[in-house]
């Protein structure tokens, strides 16, 4: 990238294709963080569903959500293909609107990835409370003689 950039013969081809696979990867980030994020909350709030139902759910929206979603933004940059003088970054070989759509979709999933990690914290910190508070000392006890037989 630093050589189509510093060569004075520059291909705006070369800047352009590898800025658009870059940018579609990173487009598709914030997509697996909120799978991940939800599995996790989902994983808390009904861990015995979660083993049966969700996890192969989650699992499988992931795998085919976030490659779509990076292969719809690689070829949304090939439509919006333009050059501006001198064509050294990236934004001037790609129409920026189309830049400044796909930042404020990025900041979207990212301000929903946060508000799903914010209920999840919560909801580990009731379990660990009721982890912690469920066990009295009779059951302790009984636990520790099946334990040492």
């Amino acid at each position: 990238m630093v050589y189509a950039v510093k060569d004075p013969n520059r291909n705006p081809n070369l800047i352009f294709w590898f800025g658009s696979v870059l940018y579609s990867l990173e487009h598709g980030i914030p997509f697996g963080n909120i799978f991940i994020a939800t599995d996790r909350l989902v994983a808390v709030q009904s861990p015995l569903l979660y083993g049966k139902r969700y996890s192969k759910l989650i699992f499988r929206a992931y795998v085919f959500i976030v490659p779509t979603s990076s292969v719809v933004t690689l070829l949304l940059f090939s439509f919006n293909q333009t050059f501006q003088p001198p064509g050294i970054n990236f934004g001037q070989h790609v129409n920026i609107l189309a830049l400044h759509v796909f930042q404020a979709f990025n900041v979207g999933f990212c301000f929903i990835n946060t508000v799903i990690s914010v209920a999840f914290l919560l909801c580990l910190m009731k379990f660990v409370k009721r982890q912690s508070t469920g066990v009295n000392t009779s059951l302790l006890q009984t636990m520790k003689r099946v334990r040492s037989k």
